[in-house]
């Protein structure tokens, strides 16, 4: 171990972070810990006093940085209960709170908290996810019956589809027309911009 340095396990965003920053400002070193038979990353030694200073920052700042992660993460779930009423407006009460709790939980890295998909994909796949799993046999289907997922998912597709169309309030009528029936679906769009 090089003198005068402390190890940082992983683990605090925040005092891994500054460690860094305050270390490489410094123009010193900031040696990786790296475990390798596991192959993973333990954490980083940082200058002794650095990793002091840093530790002194982040008790003064606790409070209010909990503070700013609450009101962030009150935000996100307001944004993520708008997303979903504006794309499934007809979604029942106690399934658009199970969505929000599982699909958009924070940390979870579930399709709700993804960056890579947009807001409306992330909105229909939570919901996809959720009727499949909550409202259709693809559990017993996998379970009980053994069926691998991709079969289990093709044989609920039509039933996750029509809930998904009925919450996001496209509704199927039929119309007389030329003493033809034809089937025409109703679509409310909601601009949130």
């Amino acid at each position: 171990m090089t003198e005068g340095y402390t190890f940082v396990p992983k683990g605090d965003p925040y005092i891994t972070r500054h460690c860094k920053s305050r270390t490489k400002d410094e123009d010193m070193v900031v040696y990786i810990v790296y475990d390798a038979k596991l192959r993973r990353q333990l954490g980083i030694r940082v200058p002794s006093q650095i990793h002091t200073e840093v530790l002194e920052s982040a008790n003064e700042t606790a409070a209010h940085r909990a503070s700013a992660t609450l009101l962030r993460d009150r935000r996100d779930n307001v944004k993520s209960r708008a997303l979903l009423l504006a794309t499934f407006p007809a979604i029942p009460p106690q399934c658009l709170e199970k969505i929000l709790q599982h699909a958009f939980l924070k940390g979870s890295g579930r399709v709700g908290r993804i960056s890579t998909r947009t807001e409306t994909e992330k909105a229909t796949l939570a919901v996809e996810a959720h009727i499949r799993h909550e409202h259709t046999e693809y559990e017993r289907l996998m379970e009980a019956e053994g069926m691998e997922r991709e079969g289990a998912r093709g044989k609920v597709w039509e039933n996750v589809k029509r809930i998904g169309d009925q919450w996001a309030g496209r509704v199927e009528k039929t119309q007389n027309n030329e003493g033809r029936t034809v089937k025409v679906k109703e679509v409310e769009v909601i601009d949130l911009t």
